[in-house]
């Protein structure tokens, strides 16, 4: 409780009650959908003692409105005494959906995840196939297009401990 004066006479005195928000932002998406497809991105926020009013969707840092990307995105949400989800999808999606999606709350940090639209069947080298969880070797072709492959494909390989692989950049 906060007291606020006016230093008159008689004294003038108001007094405020300051209620913080506490907010927990999580984010589940796909960290690989096939083109053509439906991406589907959910974002729960947890919030006392109220859920935020509205949450925002960013594609790599550029705010997503309704019924952008040609009519391919919808958002719907669900919302309790304590939590709003809201819910981002992106019809028949594109090698341009690739990217980094945000949520943010208007009263709370955001969160991020990273989905790659890749074309065609997800490629062997990340995928686990060994009942004994490693794999013997792999090798991939690569060329400039790809760079953002690589990179997710690395951080996967030391998330995963898969060893050896081989990568042969041309």
């Amino acid at each position: 409780m906060y007291e606020c004066q006016v230093s008159t006479h008689p004294k003038h005195t108001l007094l405020i009650s300051l209620d913080v928000l506490v907010a927990a932002v999580e984010i589940k998406a796909p960290t690989f959908i096939e083109q053509g497809e439906s991406l589907r991105l959910e974002c729960n926020v947890t919030a006392n003692p109220r859920p935020p009013v509205y949450v925002y969707w960013y594609h790599n840092n550029t705010i997503i409105k309704k019924n952008e990307k040609e009519r391919r995105t919808q958002v719907t949400y669900k919302r309790t005494t304590y939590s709003t989800i809201s819910i981002l999808i992106v019809e028949n999606a594109r090698r341009t959906d690739s990217g980094t999606y945000t949520c943010k709350p208007d009263s709370a940090l955001g969160s991020t995840a990273k989905v790659m639209v890749i074309n065609g069947k997800r490629p062997e080298a990340i995928r686990n196939t060994s009942p004994t969880n490693t794999a013997s070797a792999a090798s991939l072709l690569l060329d400039a297009r790809n760079a953002t492959f690589l990179l997710l494909l690395l951080g996967l390989v030391l998330r995963s401990r898969l060893s050896p692989l081989v990568l042969l950049v041309h």
